[in-house]
């Protein structure tokens, strides 16, 4: 399902084995900064990040990878690129609550739909929100 915003932001994601990989992107779509999440023994996630110089996605890849390895359960890649010429920093903050947002929309319809099907997403290659 694809929702329009003014930032043109979306999620995409694909099920690899019973792990995922979520595209981030908006504006002008690239690849910034991808994260890397898996569930951490004892509890927790470990997280890894690369970020391309100049970029500045690397902290929100973090923060969303965290957020999609502990509510899934499973390891994560998430890969940001949002790109919007002459953002305000009121436009930044926008686009970084619009992307929480849909974000925590796309684990929520994969949440389900792991439920739904005894722990797999339900074996579409791509969702789109």
């Amino acid at each position: 399902m694809m929702i329009r915003n003014p930032f043109g932001l979306s999620v995409r994601t694909v099920e690899a084995g019973g792990d995922f990989v979520l595209l981030v992107t908006g504006g002008q779509a690239h690849i910034g900064a991808a994260a890397v999440a898996y569930p951490a023994e004892g509890g927790g996630t470990c997280t890894q990040v690369i970020g391309l110089p100049g970029h500045k996605e690397a902290e929100l890849a973090r923060e969303l990878a965290d957020m999609a390895c502990s509510r899934l359960g499973k390891a994560v890649t998430v890969i940001a690129g949002i790109h919007i010429d002459h953002a305000t920093p009121a436009e930044i903050r926008a686009m970084v609550a619009e992307t929480r947002a849909l974000f925590h929309g796309e684990l929520e319809v994969l949440a389900d739909r792991r439920k739904r099907h005894g722990g797999t997403a339900d074996g579409q290659a791509w969702t789109e929100t």
